[in-house]
């Protein structure tokens, strides 16, 4: 009886340590985090037709993908909804004209949308000018 009160009930175990600094460590959980929070919050938006994803770049560019099954051929179609550069602390909005370019997305006072992840997303999902979901 005395050895089996000699046994720890809790070992610690720590996790392996790896190259990479915490400040990137940070910024690879907040960016497999983003395509949870693009579905959570723009979802409503196509409903049952297809999928929302987000698609980072090592720069920290972040693009909302309508993803859908074309109706007539049945091909998938990626349709490029919005972009979230990094601007410091924060991101700037685009969307992408019907020529292919990306523009910079103005609020209502005629300044460049600035905002954090989430007023991003909320603002497309708002989408007052019909940029993103016409």
């Amino acid at each position: 009886m005395v050895a089996e009160l000699a046994c720890p009930l809790y070992v610690e175990q720590r996790m392996a340590r790896t190259s990479a600094s915490q400040k990137s460590q940070r910024a690879a959980a907040v960016h497999d985090f983003v395509p949870f929070l693009v579905r959570r919050l723009l979802g409503w938006r196509i409903g049952p037709r297809g999928v929302l994803l987000a698609r980072t770049n090592s720069t920290g560019v972040i693009t909302v993908v309508h993803r859908q099954r074309d109706g007539c051929t049945g091909d998938t179609i990626d349709r490029r909804i919005a972009q979230l550069r990094p601007n410091g602390c924060s991101y700037s909005l685009f969307w992408k004209k019907g020529n292919g370019r990306w523009t910079a997305y103005y609020d209502g006072h005629g300044d460049p949308f600035v905002g954090s992840l989430a007023e991003c997303l909320s603002e497309i999902s708002r989408d007052p000018f019909n940029c993103y979901w016409s």
